[in-house]
């Protein structure tokens, strides 16, 4: 899955594009593009480590046994987005930033990991692990260049939600949301596999795929 600052830079790119923004919580919709990511990891000695809540309730697959396991963002929208609930703003702020965390996630197993198949050697979970270390390298870079981002620093004031982030626990958001900076500011890694103007250009189709999906809201 991508990483927060990619979720953050495509949640910013498409701001524009969403629909019906009079009275939008910005603050709210940036905490929506990370809350996805809240689960906890829990390691299990001699087998493969797994996050609480897991994936099927945090990122809408059917299952947790692939890397690529389909997720179903439309199906994400249909049930919360695509008819008013009579919500307040800062919870259909949130929705929409959850949405867009989705098709992230969607878009980068397309045009991030699968682009890459074949990078390094054997694909399978340790080269998998490799290319996210290089998507956290360009990202602390931009990081590093960008300390004040402002989508960053606007999910930061988030201190409470006030309301119910769909059965998911808010303590385990919150911990997150603040947990973003501490990621980058974190030992310098570098990159092994992936070329800076190749992330930037996967991200660049990203934005732009997304644009064309949530245009047609």
């Amino acid at each position: 899955m991508a990483w927060w600052m990619a979720h953050l830079r495509l949640g910013e790119a498409v701001l524009s594009d969403l629909p019906a923004r009079e009275g939008f919580d910005e603050a709210m919709y940036y905490a929506g593009c990370v809350a996805p990511d809240c689960g906890r990891r829990v390691e299990r000695p001699g087998q493969r480590a797994v996050y609480v809540p897991g994936r099927p309730a945090t990122h809408w697959v059917d299952s947790n046994d692939k890397w690529d396991e389909p997720i179903h963002f439309e199906r994400y929208y249909d049930q919360y987005l695509r008819v008013s609930q009579g919500d307040e703003p800062p919870r259909r702020a949130f929705c929409w930033g959850y949405y867009v965390h989705l098709l992230t996630d969607a878009l980068w197993i397309e045009l991030g990991m699968r682009a890459f198949i074949g990078r390094g050697g054997e694909w399978n979970r340790d080269l998998r692990r490799r290319m996210k270390r290089d998507a956290l390298a360009w990202e602390q870079g931009f990081y590093r260049a960008h300390p004040d981002y402002p989508p960053l620093q606007k999910l930061e004031g988030v201190h409470r939600l006030g309301f119910d982030p769909m059965g998911l626990p808010e303590a385990l958001i919150l911990s997150r949301l603040q947990g973003v900076r501490p990621a980058y500011e974190g030992e310098r890694v570098e990159a092994q596999i992936i070329a800076p103007e190749e992330y930037e250009r996967a991200l660049d189709q990203m934005i732009h795929l997304a644009r064309m999906v949530i245009r047609g809201k």
